[in-house]
């Protein structure tokens, strides 16, 4: 999958983090291969693939520290450092003005207030 060249929109902007086919693909091997070096008969256990991805998040924690102290060195700007590895954040509807959220998260208020109007608990 041939994906459109990433362009600056401004002098020294760096792109936002992306996700898509290409970077699933990757992690997926990686899920996978770490799962194989660490449980011989993993194939088809969720659970190992869901320790190997823990693991993974686990790391790229650990070493995300020295990419930012590398980033410095290279004389990016704390602006473009945050602007490249942070999460995108919660986007507003457009008509209701309200964040949105994880539909799963039961403890989030909206979820609550959805619930009672529906009759649940």
């Amino acid at each position: 999958m041939s994906h459109p060249p990433l362009h600056l929109t401004h002098p020294g902007q760096l792109p936002a983090p992306v996700t898509g086919d290409d970077s699933l693909q990757v992690l997926t091997d990686a899920i996978d291969s770490l799962a194989r070096q660490r449980t011989a008969y993993w194939l088809g256990d969720s659970a190992v693939r869901l320790h190997a991805l823990a693991s993974l998040i686990t790391q790229a924690q650990q070493i995300l520290p020295q990419a930012v102290c590398d980033a410095r060195d290279q004389e990016l700007t704390w602006t473009q450092i945050g602007s490249s590895s942070a999460p995108p954040l919660p986007q507003q509807h457009a008509t209701t003005g309200t964040t949105t959220h994880d539909q799963l998260d039961n403890d989030h208020p909206h979820n609550a207030d959805e619930r009672s109007s529906l009759g649940g608990a």
